[in-house]
């Protein structure tokens, strides 16, 4: 590099000190301070482009550097959670098989109760119906023997009829007896 410099150096002194040389260097001054400033320029921007994509890279480093701690607190986190869960799930296990148990007790006797309640509802309906059954029962015997004595009342009083009729048909008869002996004896003997 210090060897091509030199070079252009003394390329640069022997142009310069050459007045032909000079001119035509002059004459072409502008368009090479133009080419000069259009490669200044592409370089600047490439230097831009340059870092810029190196700071993209730094900052992608840095995102996915960043993600990859994220991911890895987020993991922590998570587990941390986890063994705390699973202590908790330890230290109530026996809380919880104690809850169940007297959960299931409960309703085992619910169950009771309301079986014990049926039945009595059974029974007591049993009992009633058995009882509408005697009334009814009762009732027919109690109507049946109404029916009876009513109709034994009715025979003897039918009989008691006759016998009273037979009674004052004598009663009649006597009297009418009676009355003939009577008159009997009022008449004159012949």
């Amino acid at each position: 590099m210090l060897q091509t410099s030199v070079e252009q150096v003394q390329e640069a002194y022997e142009t310069l000190g050459d007045i032909s040389k000079r001119r035509r260097y002059d004459g072409q001054y502008g368009s090479i301070q133009s080419q000069w400033m259009t490669y200044r320029r592409a370089l600047e921007q490439w230097r831009q482009a340059e870092l810029q994509r190196t700071h993209q890279k730094m900052n992608g480093a840095r995102e996915r550097e960043r993600q990859l701690n994220a991911a890895k607190a987020a993991r922590e986190r998570k587990r941390e959670e986890q063994e705390s869960w699973r202590k908790g799930e330890e230290k109530e296990k026996p809380g919880r098989a104690e809850k169940e148990r007297l959960a299931k007790e409960r309703s085992r006797q619910a169950a009771n109760r309301a079986r014990a309640e049926f039945q009595k509802g059974a029974i007591a309906r049993l009992r009633l119906m058995k009882e509408t059954e005697a009334e009814a029962r009762s009732a027919a015997v109690l109507e049946k023997a109404r029916q009876q004595q009513t109709q034994k009342a009715q025979e003897r009083l039918a009989a008691q009829a006759t016998e009273h009729e037979a009674i004052i048909e004598t009663e009649v008869f006597k009297d009418v007896l009676s009355f003939l002996y009577w008159m009997l004896e009022w008449l004159p003997s012949s």
